[in-house]
């Protein structure tokens, strides 16, 4: 990525005394996780310091870090009474595509009379699609900007993403015509409004966090203020990538949640249940896909995440117009736990992304245009890969034909699942999973209710299925399924079913990897205690051809009368 430099020299004991944040560069293997990173670079990394950070830098560690000269001219950005005009006006202005609503309180807001400085201000969230008004049941897409108080040009740029997108529907836009037919798209423009007028007035035009009085001091955005908004989600809650310490950019607050603002963002999500989302930021010219936290964890859906990535990326183009927008796992940066992205798909199963745009903080008004126009087009890009590959459908209850919710569901072939929350359907009983091209099953099992399975196949269209689930009438918690070697024949698998209860006949079929059908068979069911006669899998089939090693399914269906129970169980076959 070529930098923009405005003015470079190199540090030496005497400091500036006019400037309380310094951004620079260091030429230095060793990363620094607990100052606040603004960018890495091939063979470099840029930091935003204080002046007892930067001396440390330089005494101690004998550094000679390079000054980079910020831009502080805000002329053309907004403030927040500005924004909220913005919003209110198109709401005005198009009252059957755009509504404008409160979805929290900012700390200010709360702790508003404790501080002269203080001043009200709420989070606000924009509904836009056709006919806005509607009882909604569409699918949800969620857009965010400003968790970090200095990238003020993310939230101009979010909303000019509103604007642009009632244009393109109003001229008749059949791509974006679809969308905001199919779809609702929420945006938060602000996520930290307090931050943000610090940085607009001057206050500290590098400031990061939200206004939190952390040391109760009564200071406004003091050198011991504030939170760093986007490590106080809780999901893995101030595991990497954060300071314990009050003065510190990256100080994740007191708990996950900690602050009004994030307990908006989650309160929000939590009722609407986006499908996908992406947060902008500054700076960096990437796009991000979880997890953050730790390098080591590898999303369930990791595949799909870096496809998606990789094509938003490809659609923004850059500044310059040569380098181009990269797409990287988040902790590929650098780990760092708490984000917004980590929290929405680990807990909701939300397909998240940030978007880390531009070469610098606040640039010159003159350049957010072409912010503006670049972005668009990954954004576009980011909602078109959620219209094709997918599943999608509504859970019913077999008896009352009502929408269940809370019904887990899972895609099996796909791994990673313990490290994240349980993925259910929403309230009105739909669900959706973005996937990538190829074979896959879902299963669908909620507590008293016979599970199911679907096997389909996702080749760049749309697959709907809805499936309504019967009661159960066996123990709570179904038949059990195990698979294990057979002792007397190192080469065969047992399988042994147990828990079944009288009366059910079973069927048992046998797939590989890739969905294709290599043993069917129906095993005894013995009286009594209920087990299932053990039945071994060896490597000859009916046909007189050897089963190869390798991964496999054994999908259990079991009947009586009008009670039906599926499971499906993988194994690994060797011979």
């Amino acid at each position: 990525m070529m930098k923009k430099i405005i003015l470079v020299f190199f540090i030496f004991l005497i400091l500036p005394v006019f400037s309380e944040k310094f951004w620079i560069r260091v030429h230095d293997a060793r990363l620094r996780p607990e100052l606040d990173i603004a960018f890495i670079g091939p063979d470099f990394t840029d930091y935003i310091v204080n002046e007892d950070e930067l001396r440390s830098l330089t005494v101690k560690s004998g550094l000679s870090p390079v000054l980079l000269r910020y831009n502080d001219d805000l002329s053309g950005y907004s403030s927040y009474d500005g924004i909220l005009s913005v919003l209110n006006a198109l709401s005005d202005s198009y009252p059957a595509l755009v509504s404008v609503s409160d979805i929290g309180d900012s700390y200010e807001r709360v702790a508003f009379g404790t501080n002269s400085n203080y001043v009200r201000r709420d989070i606000w969230a924009v509904k836009l699609c056709a006919d806005v008004s509607s009882d909604d049941t569409r699918p949800v897409f969620l857009i965010m900007g400003e968790h970090h108080a200095r990238e003020l040009e993310t939230s101009e740029i979010v909303i000019s993403f509103i604007s642009e997108l009632i244009d393109e529907y109003s001229a008749g836009d059949t791509f974006v015509t679809g969308l905001l037919t199919g779809y609702q798209l929420y945006f938060i423009p602000m996520v930290n409004p307090d931050g943000r007028e610090v940085v607009y007035k001057g206050a500290d035009i590098m400031w990061r966090k939200n206004t939190r009085d952390n040391d109760d001091d009564c200071s406004y955005a003091g050198l011991y203020d504030g939170v760093d908004l986007n490590r106080n989600y809780d999901w893995h809650f101030a595991e990497s990538g954060t300071s314990p310490y009050y003065y510190s950019e990256v100080y994740p607050g007191s708990a996950g949640f900690s602050e009004y603002e994030t307990q908006a963002v989650r309160d929000f999500a939590e009722q609407v249940n986006p499908i996908a989302s992406i947060s902008y930021h500054t700076y960096g010219e990437l796009v991000l896909y979880p997890f953050g936290y730790s390098s080591s964890a590898i999303a369930p859906d990791q595949d799909r995440l870096s496809w998606i990535a990789y094509n938003i990326a490809q659609k923004i183009g850059s500044l310059d117009g040569y380098s181009k927008y990269f797409a990287e796992k988040s902790s590929g940066l650098y780990p760092a736990s708490g984000d917004g992205d980590d929290y929405l798909y680990g807990q909701l199963g939300t397909f998240s992304f940030t978007v880390e745009m531009g070469d610098e903080f606040h640039p010159l008004w003159s350049e957010v245009e072409t912010l503006k126009t670049e972005n668009y087009k990954g954004l576009k890009e980011f909602f078109g890969c959620f219209m094709k590959n997918y599943i999608s459908g509504y859970i019913y209850d077999d008896e009352t034909g009502l929408p269940l919710e809370g019904v887990n569901i899972k895609i099996t072939d796909l791994n990673g699942y313990s490290l994240v929350a349980q993925r259910t359907n929403r309230p009105n009983g739909q669900y959706y999973w973005a996937l990538a091209d190829g074979e896959h099953t879902l299963a669908v099992s909620k507590k008293d209710y016979q599970a199911q399975y679907f096997c389909f196949t996702v080749e760049g269209d749309t697959v709907r299925r809805d499936f309504r689930l019967k009661k159960s009438s066996l123990t709570a918690d179904g038949p059990e399924v195990r698979v294990f070697p057979n002792p007397a024949a190192a080469r065969d698998s047992i399988i042994s079913i147990e828990n079944i209860g009288e009366g059910f006949s079973a069927e048992c079929s046998i797939f590989s990897a890739s969905g294709d059908l290599v043993y069917r068979f129906a095993p005894k069911i013995t009286e009594g205690d209920a087990v299932a006669d053990s039945f071994i899998i060896n490597k000859v089939l009916d046909d007189g051809t050897n089963m190869r090693s390798g991964i496999y399914f054994v999908h259990i269906s079991l009947e009586k009368d009008t009670v039906f129970f599926e499971k499906l169980v993988k194994f690994a076959f060797i011979h």
